[in-house]
């Protein structure tokens, strides 16, 4: 499955996506810049925080001596995302019905930014993905470490650290239930109160995402993260807490809900969200074999067709890079 989705991401065109068309470009301005710029752009970004997120412009130059060619980068990106990702799958399911479901949800939910997208918030989560064993672990050395490696990348992933800390609470239904209630008070005094939050912080540049605008909304997503609140918060106790990772993602899913209002401002704020509403594509399986323990299988397959076609339904255009496909109408005069 990951092969697949790696296949996917790796080989699309370079005008799928509204944002790959200008990785390309900075693909190409990155090769013809010299080391020395792109370390002083590092340093002045520690110093005094000027620049957005040049440690991606400097692993990019890296990558760039071993990877020559675009097309060949964006396979090699998908595939450490997905190694990444399929990682998830393979230690915190058991078994492949599960895993069908966890990418079918994937698919639905996450496509449209991790695999034809965000190369340089992908390229952050997928660090992070791979720091939530060392949470289950208790190795927090290493956790940090990945966590500030994908903060080079992109300075949202920052906002990942309290994920360690979701390990210290063990009564998931209640955290829920928290979660619930601050999610009535951020739908009303959210935009506010995260403004005033990030105003002088290093996150003071996602201000911009605090505007009301105008395609704000995700509200089929707001949707499925409370129901899936719901459903852990009516589940039996021992059900989410037979495995420790189940009650650690049900966490994630709580931290997720508590940020969903921001949805409600501007959609950019998913970029956010979605560094724990992710770990609904395992939870959400696991949720199903431990309620259903009949007509488990029914289950699955309806679920599957239903996110099937939900993601079909919508309007994502794609085609490999050996097809045509008009670039977005944003970069026509580059065309």
């Amino acid at each position: 499955m990951m092969l697949l989705l790696t296949l996917q991401s790796g080989l699309r065109n370079v005008a799928v996506g509204t944002d790959t068309y200008a990785y390309y470009l900075q693909f190409v301005e990155v090769s013809s810049t010299s080391w020395s710029n792109l370390f002083n752009k590092v340093l002045l970004f520690i110093s005094d925080g000027t620049g957005k997120d040049p440690g991606y412009f400097l692993l990019l130059k890296i990558i760039q001596v071993f990877i020559p060619d675009f097309q060949l980068y964006l396979l090699a990106f998908a595939a450490f995302f997905f190694f990444a990702l399929g990682r998830l799958f393979y230690r915190y399911t058991s078994n492949n019905y599960e895993v069908l479901l966890g990418v079918a949800l994937y698919q639905c939910l996450f496509y449209s930014f991790f695999s034809i997208t965000g190369l340089r918030q992908t390229f952050a989560t997928a660090f992070l993905l791979l720091a939530v064993p060392y949470v289950l672990d208790r190795k927090f050395l290493k956790f940090i470490l990945l966590v500030l490696i994908a903060g080079t990348q992109h300075k949202s992933a920052l906002l990942f650290i309290p994920f360690y800390a979701l390990y210290l609470f063990n009564n998931p239904k209640r955290v829920i239930l928290y979660a619930l209630i601050i999610f009535s008070i951020m739908w009303v005094v959210g935009q506010s109160l995260v403004s005033r939050m990030v105003t002088g912080t290093i996150f003071a540049q996602y201000e911009m995402f605090l505007d009301i605008h105008e395609r704000a909304g995700a509200y089929s997503f707001i949707a499925f993260i409370l129901g899936l609140g719901l459903w852990i918060l009516f589940s039996e106790p021992k059900q989410i807490n037979s495995a420790k990772s189940s009650a650690l993602f049900a966490n994630a899913i709580a931290t997720a809900i508590v940020l969903a209002p921001l949805l409600k401002i501007s959609p950019a704020n998913m970029r956010v969200v979605q560094y724990y509403s992710i770990f609904s594509t395992i939870l959400l399986p696991v949720l199903v074999t431990l309620t259903f323990s009949i007509k488990r299988r029914t289950v699955y397959f309806l679920l599957i067709i239903f996110l099937t076609y939900y993601t079909m339904s919508r309007d994502l255009e794609y085609a490999f890079f050996w097809q045509e496909m008009e670039l977005n109408e944003f970069y026509s005069d580059e065309n």
